[in-house]
């Protein structure tokens, strides 16, 4: 004889306990994303502050006649500056971003979010292994670049 067994659920009842089960492991892995998220944020924002006091040091330290020398004169020995427009406020962007090839003094378009954020924004110095792209962006646009590049949402179309 076989053992008798407990009354069996619905199929109603099982259908709704197992529907809740998933809500419960979707909201956890919702929440688990979340977490991490705002932590890759916080690292991409510490990151971008690093990258630009490293930028910063790196140009006053290559400064020829140090850091109180007008941005616009240079030593013969020196590498020539791009020229930025008046009251132009200089951005650097992601290290780990993939830009085309360029130069400093090349004009491209920043991006984020598929939608143009700045137009015609100059680049002060192409990324190397160790520094991202630095751009010079109009004041109305600099704020705007700065936080898509500390959430790292931006891009950038190169043009001639």
């Amino acid at each position: 004889m076989a053992p008798e067994r407990g009354p069996m659920p619905a199929p109603v009842d099982f259908l709704r306990a197992a529907r809740d089960q998933a809500r419960e492991l979707q909201r956890r892995f919702v929440a688990h994303l979340m977490l991490h998220r705002r932590t890759q944020t916080r690292v991409s924002v510490l990151l971008a502050g690093v990258l630009t006091l490293t930028i910063i040091a790196v140009a006053r330290a290559a400064s020829p006649a140090g850091p109180n020398t007008p941005a616009g004169t240079c030593s013969p020995s020196s590498v020539p500056r791009p020229e930025v427009p008046a009251d132009w406020r200089v951005v650097a962007l992601p290290r780990d971003m993939i830009v085309p090839q360029m130069e400093p003094g090349d004009r491209v378009d920043v991006v984020a979010q598929a939608e143009v954020i700045a137009l015609d924004a100059v680049v002060v110095s192409a990324p190397t292994d160790t520094e991202g792209l630095v751009v010079a962006v109009p004041p109305a646009a600099a704020a705007t670049v700065a936080t898509s590049a500390q959430t790292g949402d931006v891009s950038v179309i190169g043009h001639g």
